[in-house]
């Protein structure tokens, strides 16, 4: 899995280290509350600030690495 890295991160470039949400659900293509199911999950770090998640890129790719497979 560790040969996907470079992949992503050259995929995901033009996103900022810190998301909102909105932009991981971006990435992920899928929707908000998936994305908060996967924080709750402990499948995605996360930052609360002011009452908004705040999603790093990195724990996105680490996801994405290390479930290649998953139905989201």
């Amino acid at each position: 899995m560790t040969h996907r890295a470079p992949y992503y991160r050259k995929e995901f470039s033009d996103y900022p280290d810190m998301l909102s949400a909105a932009q991981a659900a971006q990435m992920l293509q899928v929707g908000k509350n998936t994305i908060y199911r996967l924080v709750s999950a402990k499948k995605l770090d996360s930052i609360l600030i002011h009452g908004s998640h705040h999603i790093t890129k990195n724990s996105v790719i680490k996801f994405l690495r290390s479930n290649p497979q998953t139905d989201l």
